[in-house]
């Protein structure tokens, strides 16, 4: 199949562009360009790893086209960069808030499930052990009692199951008071102090970009720490970063294509996982497409031709 040639050849490009890239990452620094230089790279990592992936099985519907929507995503990030002089900050230091609000939303999380998990000991607690043998049991009757006993806390940890979500498998194995014992004293510890950490780094970045005049006069940051991330912040969505791309009309048909596969719908629930010949070559095609279109805007984002004549000497 010719596409699947085709990418074979985008990925031996793709490589040599990111391992001559990475080479020249001192002087992109040099010239005030390392986050142009260093996302450019990741961009392109990301996409060939992807292809490399896809290369390998590709009759896989899903892959097909969550690689296809990943790329053309890909190329309105790209052109973005190119378009907006402030979106490479943007886009370079997003990974501050999404590890933070990463971090925050797992201790909610884990918050919730603490307080399931007390509410299920409780009622686990209040079931009565017949630990009291009456000497006129017979053993029959013994074990009808425990029966019925295990019986009620079985039907506790189901309908735990039914609530609890990351931690029911280690309910299962511990039970709800050591569990429970876990989450508060070693879990909600680790991730406190994982968010203190990341709160300080977010706090040094942003005295550090306030000092950058480059980012300095992008931004209306009025010299204020406080307002360094929340005017980086870009709330945009896809389909307006689409939008502003000129590439609106690619992202609704790519947009209703790929979740329709993606997606629980009755669609992707009766079509088979394996692509038909026709299919597969249309979306590997549109990948190779946005591919080298990514390529060749990245490659005039970074001055990729100017700067790829200096000769990198390791010694």
């Amino acid at each position: 199949m010719n596409s699947i040639n085709d990418i074979k050849a985008i990925i031996e490009l793709e490589q040599t562009w990111t391992a001559k890239a990475k080479q020249l990452l001192n002087f992109y620094s040099a010239m005030g360009m390392y986050e142009h230089c260093y996302i450019s790279i990741k961009i392109i990592e990301k996409i060939c790893d992807l292809q490399r992936k896809l290369i390998n099985n590709t009759t896989d519907l899903m892959l097909n086209y969550s690689t296809l929507r990943y790329c053309l995503e890909a190329l309105i990030q790209s052109k973005l960069l190119v378009k907006e002089k402030s979106f490479v900050y943007k886009l370079y230091f997003s990974i501050y808030i999404h590890q933070i609000k990463k971090a925050q939303n797992f201790i909610d999380r884990l918050d919730r499930e603490i307080r399931l998990i007390a509410e299920y000991e409780k009622l686990e607690n209040e079931i009565e052990i017949p630990v009291s043998i009456e000497s006129t049991w017979c053993e029959s009757e013994i074990k009808e009692k425990m029966d019925e006993f295990h019986e009620k806390v079985q039907c506790l940890y189901d309908r735990a199951s039914e609530e609890l979500t990351l931690f029911f498998g280690d309910v299962e194995n511990n039970g709800f008071t050591f569990q429970k014992h876990i989450m508060e004293n070693e879990l909600r510890d680790t991730y406190s102090k994982r968010i203190v950490h990341l709160l300080n780094l977010k706090r040094a970045k942003e005295r550090e970009i306030l000092s950058d005049a480059r980012i300095k006069s992008l931004f209306n940051f009025n010299g204020q720490p406080s307002k360094v991330f929340s005017e980086l912040e870009d709330k945009r969505s896809w389909s307006a970063k689409a939008k502003e791309t000129n590439l609106e009309k690619e992202y609704e048909l790519i947009y209703e294509l790929s979740s329709a596969i993606l997606h629980s719908f009755s669609y992707s629930l009766i079509t088979p996982n394996e692509t038909e010949e026709d299919e597969q070559e249309l979306t590997l095609k549109m990948i190779c497409k946005y591919s080298k279109e990514t390529l060749q805007v990245l490659n005039n984002f970074i001055d990729y031709a100017s700067f790829s004549k200096f000769n990198v000497v390791t010694l």
